[in-house]
């Protein structure tokens, strides 16, 4: 089974709208898929951390260009 990738856009958007965005898409996701979400919000890493603390996800991949971060979270 292929992995399929669910990607969110959320440029410009300020704390808290990145981690409850992203909080309410990861209930849409099923097993099989992964979220990616892209911010320029420098707060929202400790924010995704803290969601992935409080629920069955984690950050599978981090990646940074420019001012631009890409999460990639998965269901555990």
């Amino acid at each position: 089974m292929n992995k399929k990738i669910i990607k969110i856009n959320l440029l410009g958007y300020k704390c808290p709208l990145p981690v409850l965005k992203t909080a309410k898409k990861l209930k849409e996701i099923e097993d099989s898929q992964e979220l990616e979400v892209l911010t320029d919000d420098s707060s929202s890493e400790k924010d995704f951390k803290e969601l992935c603390k409080s629920a069955n996800f984690k950050i599978v991949n981090k990646k940074k260009e420019n001012k631009n971060i890409f999460f990639t979270f998965k269901k555990i």
